[in-house]
């Protein structure tokens, strides 16, 4: 009877723990796109003027609606001295519009496919045409590049996945931001520190602007280092070697009492957030003129020199004038909770949530736990029997 009782309860631990292996912050998943073939490009030998052609096929099954989708390179082999991404030709065509780069370009650059909008449900297709220049020299023969076509979807959210250009099997990277465990954890006037998670380990930054300043999200904006994307400021890229799942940035040089608006970008493919807005501490600074009053010249700031007259007295307007009981005493500074994680009562729901997903699990679990209440009760009444 015990061993029984033991083997039921291995299996129900084992369960449980695989339940929290498989926990994610998220249950959603970067999945339910579809994109084929895979690779794009299958071709053994490239001869200069030679053109490959490829149909693509992106169906969207992913339950949410994409407005445009864009498209980048993510280079594989080393380059050489003779860089063959440099000569070859890419060409995307769809019904009648089309756009053109090479290779190497793409591996720069994000490009947003002509006619990109996917809502849920629904299927596009491109024709992409591959060429290698026709005056490529000898110095390119007996050289390869092999590629991955990373394809971002830009939508409520932003997804990217990744096929591979040229050779080899289908590789889906999903790279995710988990929206609920961004976070501002600590804040100044003159800034603030945001705390976010992916899914797989990547780089950190943050895009932002100040209110006034432009703030649209456009992933063809490659200017800034890093890219900006279509807001005004950006951070510096951190956390590239290695590359982390948890990621702290804080930004610096803000002006007090300002709000701005912010999305955490992480690159390993590409994911970037929801746009978030924060309002720094501390007053404004308005800057103005102060009103003049018969007889008293208000003190004026010009190029960071102080003018007066020297005859004459500067008085504040009244409403900066309060008696010493009336003192404005600045409220204490409140603390920002900490950045916490689950205990291990959320972790073992989350399990059995996650163990719930599956019928067989939950039948094995429910069959233990029968199994398990059935032999304790037998165990009971045999103590109760007299002797």
């Amino acid at each position: 009877m015990k061993k029984i009782e033991k083997v039921n309860l291995i299996i129900l631990v084992a369960l449980l723990s695989l339940g929290v292996l498989l926990v994610r912050p998220s249950q959603v998943e970067a999945s339910g796109i579809r994109i084929s073939p895979s690779p794009i490009f299958e071709v053994e030998n490239f001869f200069p003027g030679q053109t490959v052609t490829s149909t693509v096929i992106i169906k969207n099954e992913a339950g949410k609606d994409y407005e445009k989708i864009s498209l980048r390179g993510e280079r594989i082999s080393p380059t050489s001295t003779y860089d063959l991404a440099e000569v070859i030709h890419l060409t995307i065509k769809k019904e009648n519009q089309i756009v053109t780069t090479t290779l190497a370009h793409l591996f720069e650059n994000t490009l947003e496919l002509p006619d990109s909008n996917l809502p849920d449900g629904k299927t596009t297709q491109f024709e992409f045409i591959a060429q290698l220049d026709q005056n490529a020299g000898n110095e390119y023969q007996g050289k390869k590049v092999e590629f991955y076509l990373v394809f971002t979807f830009e939508g409520r959210e932003v997804e990217s996945y990744a096929v591979l250009g040229w050779g080899g099997q289908y590789s889906a990277i999903g790279l995710m931001i988990y929206e609920e465990t961004l976070k501002v954890t600590t804040s100044t006037e003159t800034s603030f520190t945001i705390t976010w998670m992916t899914n797989f380990p990547a780089t950190s930054y943050v895009i932002y602007a100040k209110e006034g300043e432009p703030h649209n999200l456009d992933l063809t904006d490659n200017t800034g280092t890093p890219p900006k994307y279509g807001y005004a400021r950006t951070t510096l890229e951190y956390d590239i070697i290695p590359k982390v799942i948890y990621h702290s940035v804080t930004i610096t040089g803000l002006e007090p009492g300002t709000t701005y608006y912010f999305r955490a970008v992480s690159r390993g493919s590409l994911a970037i957030s929801q746009e978030y807005s924060f309002t720094t501490l501390g007053k404004k600074v308005e800057i103005g003129l102060l009103k003049e009053k018969k007889g008293v010249t208000p003190k004026r700031e010009v190029l960071g020199e102080e003018t007066t007259s020297p005859t004459e007295e500067i008085v504040p307007p009244p409403s900066e004038i309060l008696p010493p009981e009336e003192q404005i005493i600045p409220p204490p500074l409140e603390k920002q909770a900490p950045f916490t994680y689950p205990g291990f009562a959320s972790l073992l729901l989350a399990s059995l949530v996650e163990i719930g997903r599956t019928p067989w699990k939950l039948i094995l679990v429910i069959f233990c736990l029968i199994t398990l209440i059935i032999l304790a009760l037998i165990k009971r009444k045999k103590k109760e029997k007299p002797t």
